[in-house]
């Protein structure tokens, strides 16, 4: 018995879990070794202990407790019961508990054996493996790869992730149990076994450009690779059709971009570092002497025909490659393996490796020996061409819609006879037509007129003051108004007289000439303008020096495909005209020559043999270029007119419509004030009128932008420090614009001193800044600058505004979205935005305008769509010594007074209210109601007003007219000026310069009894 009990308590103490001997109270009879170890405890803090009391009441687990508590009288167990608790000696832990009844000896009491194991790590690596397994699922529900999962024994698919659907079309149920080439996969898979074994000795296998064909019946390819995974093998399946297919549009291009630079005339070369060939084309390898390329590879100049001009060659490749730039079409000499001396035309850059690094360089080079004799010999013809032009005169002429001259240039006497003073103002152009088919003509003119549209080449005889016929060719355009009514016509004249007797001479003969000898020298005795001759199918035979130094020599060539590069008769031919009808045709084209494009005016005129068959066609070409530029520019400067007119037309109806708002708004404003001081201690009375005054100032802030805009806003200049008021506001643009946006300032050091209204021109920064923002919503960089800028003579005439003077520049940049042309032709109309509904209210750059334009000044925009916006502001500059204005002085409380004041203004409303609100201060009122009423109701009076307070704009006469009346009668009189915005010829510069007071309306009443009682107490 004692060897049992030993063996027992051996097992007990030796076992890895903690075990408790318990009795029927839960009371502690026993504790193995494992439980002291793992609880930190000791036998005295245990033995004779309850189970829910040991440890501070560790144990204390009420669930646990029922538990126990049934095993003896129930006979029950506890299995694998899994706590997780908080013990106060080992923290938070997770444990299986295991208890039964057991009697120690026979006949003894019952008592319970709880068996105590931590399964805290065996949780937490549990919990590991279950997240493990999930994050597997993700990866191969969701990778791009096909995922194949085979059976290593018997080689069917246990498994396919989604990918392998979208790539093979198969879906997971359709290849589950099949085999690979079941499922397209044409894997060499006969020995699938040694494969296998294959894969357990590797543990990974990889296939290239493997073809598959989907249930579509498509032809892919593939790279597939199996990884060892127990007893699944994993086969990755990834579609590379594409990349195949890239690789080989690769090699292709390599094989056209070889066959290219083989190919063009153009001798292609490229060098290392040490100027040592690695290759070149096959001109350039023929030019150095060598029947193949490769046969130049890893020689220099001094081992080629060239070797005189090698050191020059090498001079010019070390700076491309030292200072890696471009060295671009550059003329040198060669010597050829002939021995001959020729000349290139040479481009060398620098050759660099994906990194950046320059590792040599290429270069390209023409032999342009001959092209330099050619260049030599059209420049001696240019020449002659150009003497004959300058020689060349137009009569350029206006008339109104009658008909009658308008305008005539020095031309007119040249070619009729007349001076300009004679004809403008006095002659109708039809006075000029021969007398017997004048009315006829006349009214053929006038049906033109009608239509309003552009006509040319128009033949007509007029009268010369001499009596001699004169055949002049007319084109004229429309000049219509902003309606579209028609003001007249614009246009010119050219006396084609002489021309019409060549071509009359020339038709007669080349009727009589029998050869193309007397044919050519007919020609070129009777014309000086370009001339071909075409047969009738259109093959050119012959072209006079005129026409070959106009459009080239095309002799041989057909017509079509010399001048136009057509393989078809062109539309509108006149040639081709004149084979169908016999009738002579003219029209205008636009050639590209040698010169560039050069516009021409083209005459055909049909050729007869004796028996009067066509047999040719010929041709006359007179250069227009000059001609046609001068009318673009015409009506470019239009264009102009029209806008400014436009602009103007709009800022007059916009400065109208506010004023009138205005003495509204005063009204408003007016009584709105006064009720507000009247209504008590009821709190929502004063909330709801507060937000009446709120409304009616935001009102008066847009009528405000309506009149900047029309240049009526009156405004308080002082000179002030451009730079200077920049700096003032950064703080604010800094927060009117988002974190993501780089505010930079670039100030001058020089002083910009201009005479302005210092809050106007923050409200145009602010306004360009609110638009650099909404502009850039993913952020991006907001600079200003400023400078000093010329505006002279060259400048005004070159981009069509400004005055010329000094002017401080400001440059507002963005890197927004940036605007096309048609969005900057309209941004400074009012109420036009590019924003959605309650995003802007399309008069920030309307008021910028208008603030700008009246203070002399002018804005541009410069934009590009993805390129950002740049705008510049013009405002001219003042004497750097001009004095600063005063600081405004803060006024005295608000005082009344006694004194009698006349006041003068038109609106009723605002007559009443200024009545109302002086007389409740203690001021006597007379009132008046327009300018003459003032003057009569002040010569009542005079001896009692001290105070006169005049509207600027008033009927029957203005304020500063009505003003002047009654400073004559008495000098000494105070004045107080008020207005909502000023005239054109009024500034309030000039008003306090002459000792007057100003006022801008709409105006608060404690502002107003101010400023009255500061004009009082002077």
């Amino acid at each position: 018995m004692l060897i049992q009990e030993d063996y027992f308590k051996n097992i007990f103490n030796t076992v890895r879990e903690a075990i408790l001997i318990l009795d029927e109270n839960l009371r502690v009879l026993s504790a193995n070794r494992s439980f002291y170890t793992i609880f930190k405890v000791n036998s005295e803090e245990t033995i004779g202990c309850l189970l829910y009391d040991l440890g501070n009441e560790q144990w204390n687990i009420p669930h646990l407790r029922v538990l126990l508590e049934d095993i003896l009288p129930k006979n029950n167990t506890v299995d694998n019961f899994e706590i997780e608790h908080n013990f106060e000696s080992i923290g938070k832990k997770t444990m299986l508990l295991n208890a039964c009844k057991i009697r120690e000896k026979k006949n003894a009491l019952p008592i319970i054996l709880l068996a105590i194991e931590d399964i805290t790590e065996h949780k937490r690596l549990e919990g590991l493996l279950t997240e493990s397994e999930k994050r597997y699922r993700r990866v191969f529900e969701t990778a791009s790869d096909g995922i194949v999962l085979i059976d290593k024994q018997e080689g069917t698919i246990t498994h396919t992730n989604p990918a392998t659907e979208k790539i093979l079309g198969y879906s997971r149920e359709e290849s589950i149990g099949k085999m690979l080439q079941d499922i397209g996969v044409s894997l060499d898979i006969s020995n699938f076994q040694a494969i296998m074994q294959a894969l357990d000795k590797g543990g990974i296998l990889n296939y290239a450009d493997i073809p598959v064909k989907t249930k579509s019946g498509q032809h892919i390819y593939t790279d597939i690779y199996m990884v060892d995974r127990a007893i699944l093998a994993q086969c990755n399946i990834r579609d590379v059709t594409e990349r195949r297919q890239s690789v080989e549009a690769l090699r292709a291009s390599k094989q056209l971009i070889e066959g290219i630079i083989n190919a063009i005339p153009v001798r292609v070369f490229w060098k290392d570092k040490n100027l040592v060939y690695l290759g070149c084309n096959a001109a350039f390898a023929r030019d150095a002497g060598f029947a193949d390329p490769k046969d130049i590879i890893g020689k220099d100049d001094y081992q080629m025909g060239w070797r005189d001009q090698a050191e020059l060659y090498r001079s010019d490749d070390r700076q491309v490659i030292e200072n890696g730039v471009t060295k671009y079409l550059i003329e040198e000499p060669q010597t050829t393996p002939e021995g001959n001396i020729i000349t290139l035309l040479t481009s060398k850059l620098p050759l660099r490796n994906f990194e950046g690094e320059i590792i040599g360089i290429l270069g390209t080079y023409m032999d342009i020996t001959e092209h330099k004799r050619a260049d030599d010999a059209l420049r001696e013809s240019e020449e002659r061409f150009r003497q004959i032009a300058e020689s060349t005169e137009e009569w350029i002429w206006e008339v109104n819609s009658d008909g009658l001259y308008t305008y005539a240039s020095h031309v007119v006497e040249k070619i009729l006879g007349y001076n300009p003073e004679e004809i403008v103002g006095k002659k109708h152009f039809y006075d000029f037509y021969p007398s017997d088919k004048r009315e006829q003509m006349k009214k053929e003119a006038f049906e033109v007129f009608a239509t309003k549209r552009a006509f040319a080449k128009y033949v007509n005889s007029n009268t010369h003051k001499n009596g001699v016929i004169i055949i002049l060719e007319t084109s004229g355009a429309p000049i219509l108004d902003s309606r579209g009514a028609l003001l007249g016509y614009r246009g010119v004249d050219v006396d084609i007289t002489e021309r019409k007797k060549a071509e009359e001479d020339l038709q007669a003969a080349l009727v009589t000439a029998h050869d193309e000898k007397n044919k050519s020298e007919a020609i070129i005795a009777s014309m000086g303008e370009g001339l071909s001759i075409q047969d009738t199918d259109f093959n050119i035979i012959y072209e006079n020096k005129i026409q070959k130094d106009i459009i080239g020599d095309h002799v041989g060539e057909r017509c079509y495909k010399a001048y136009e590069n057509k393989d078809h008769v062109c539309e509108g031919c006149p040639v081709a005209l004149a084979f169908r009808d016999g009738n002579i045709h003219k029209t205008e084209r636009a050639v590209t020559t040698g010169k560039g494009t050069l516009h021409v005016e083209i005459t055909a005129s049909p050729l007869r043999d004796i028996k009067g068959n066509i047999v040719a066609g010929i041709e006359i070409v007179r250069d227009i270029t000059e001609r046609k530029q001068t009318e673009e520019e015409k009506l470019k400067l239009e264009a102009q007119l029209r806008h400014a007119q436009k602009m103007e037309a709009v800022g007059t109806l916009a400065g109208g419509i506010a004023h009138d708002f205005n003495n509204i708004l005063n009204v408003i404003i007016g009584y709105g004030t006064m009720l507000l001081d009247r209504i008590g201690d009821d709190p929502l009375s004063k909330e709801q009128m507060k937000e009446v005054l709120t409304a009616a100032e935001r009102a008066a802030n847009l009528t405000r932008g309506l009149l900047a805009f029309s240049r009526k806003q009156a405004v308080e200049v002082k000179p002030l420090n451009v730079n200077e008021l920049i700096l003032g506001i950064q703080k604010m643009l800094v927060r009117m614009i988002r974190e993501n946006i780089d505010f930079r300032l670039n100030l001058t050091d020089m002083p910009l001193i201009v005479l302005a209204d210092a809050g106007q021109i923050e409200q145009i920064l602010m306004n360009l800044a609110a638009n650099a923002k909404d502009a850039m919503p993913e952020g991006g960089h907001l600079t200003i600058t400023t400078g000093m800028q010329e505006l002279d003579d060259e400048y005004v005439e070159a981009y069509g505004y400004g005055k010329p003077g000094m002017y401080a520049l400001i440059t507002v940049t963005d890197t927004g979205h940036g605007m096309d042309t048609e969005t900057q032709n309209k941004i400074f109309e009012p109420f036009f935005t590019t924003k959605g509904i309650g995003e802007g209210t399309g008069l920030g750059l309307a008021v910028s305008y208008g603030i700008i334009k009246q203070h002399n000044g002018y804005i541009k925009v410069y934009s590009e769509p993805g390129h950002g916006a740049e705008f510049k502001i013009y405002l001219p500059l003042i004497e750097e010594s001009a004095a600063l204005a005063k600081e405004i002085e803060t006024p005295d409380a608000l005082k009344g007074g006694n004194e009698t004041i006349l006041v003068a203004e038109d609106d009723a409303s605002l007559r009443n209210l200024a009545r109302i609100v002086l007389e409740s201060y203690g001021y006597s009122v007379i009132t008046s109601e327009d300018g003459e009423d003032a003057i009569t109701k002040f010569m009542e009076n005079r001896d009692k007003i001290q105070l006169v307070i005049l509207d600027m704009i008033m009927p029957k006469k203005n304020g500063k007219e009505a003003c002047e009346a009654i400073r004559k009668e008495s000098p000494g009189i105070k004045i107080l000026f008020a207005s909502g915005y000023s005239m054109d010829n009024i500034k309030t510069s000039e008003l306090t310069e002459a000792g007057f007071d100003f006022i801008l309306k709409p105006v608060v009443p404690k502002d107003f009894l101010k400023k009255v009682r500061e004009v009082l107490d002077k």
